[in-house]
């Protein structure tokens, strides 16, 4: 009941002052949340880049070798092609050229 014996600016001032504190405290409220966050998200990302270098040390022999697998198997997959294509347009392949040679 005090409020109302206030004259209006004074109320006025008052109900401002306080919206202004309760903003602020959302405020920074939200900002610790989010800087809670951030650091939750940056822990995370960290955890999962030592995961995947781990795997990826453990595993760079074996995936080394596929590689170089798929590699010949493209390889010759593209020499027969061009030495089927050669036959059939009456050549032979000349694998030092890459080209069809009649």
């Amino acid at each position: 009941m005090v409020f109302f014996l206030l004259p209006y600016s004074k109320l006025n001032a008052i109900i401002k002052s306080w919206f202004v504190v309760k903003i602020r405290e959302g405020y920074q409220e939200n900002m610790k949340k989010n800087a809670q966050s951030l650091i939750e998200y940056g822990l995370i990302l960290a955890l999962v880049a030592v995961v995947a270098v781990t795997i990826l040390g453990k595993f760079s022999k074996s995936i080394n070798t596929v590689g170089e697998q798929a590699n010949t198997a493209v390889s010759s997959a593209g020499t027969n092609a061009m030495g089927s294509y050669c036959t059939s347009i009456g050549s032979t392949y000349d694998t030092t050229s890459g080209q069809c040679k009649p």
